[in-house]
């Protein structure tokens, strides 16, 4: 359980809160929300060593779903990007036996996505050009959620 309360504390609670604080300023000056979440959320394919991430991951996709009902009558857009592998500490830090070699085969680019993708996704949802598109899930995930084997 501590390992659950950990993340849950770190994925989940802590951007509820900091979003309770920002909501406010945000809905005053119509700006926008864009959350980070990852593949995990979705896919079950990363096994039961990352059970409580992905139920982290899964809870903010649904937070941010609500979030984004709750905020747009403010004229408030909340979007969530899920990216799948990126070259990361993440991973590298994470315990994950494997190489990127083998996430690679699990999208259908054979790819691994460097971080500036991920940013380069969040301004571009961010940006006013968007101003359409909110209570969205975007996979930046090289095709990890529509490869078959």
């Amino acid at each position: 359980m501590e390992s659950y309360d950990f993340t849950m504390n770190i994925n989940l609670r802590a951007v509820f809160r900091m979003t309770s604080l920002v909501v406010p300023h945000i809905i005053k000056t119509k700006g926008n929300i864009v959350m980070i979440s990852s593949v995990t959320g979705r896919s079950t394919s990363f096994g039961a060593q990352a059970i409580s991430y992905a139920v982290s991951k899964a809870g903010l996709n649904h937070f941010g779903a609500y979030l984004a009902a709750d905020l747009a009558p403010h004229g408030v857009r909340v979007n969530v990007i899920s990216p799948g592998p990126v070259y990361t500490d993440l991973i590298e830090n994470s315990g994950y036996d494997g190489s990127y070699d083998v996430l690679k085969f699990h999208t259908a680019l054979d790819s691994v996505s460097h971080p500036q993708e991920i940013a380069d996704l969040v301004l571009m949802v961010a940006n006013d050009k968007a101003k359409s598109i909110t209570g969205s899930n975007l996979f930046c995930d090289n095709g990890w959620m529509i490869k078959r084997y």
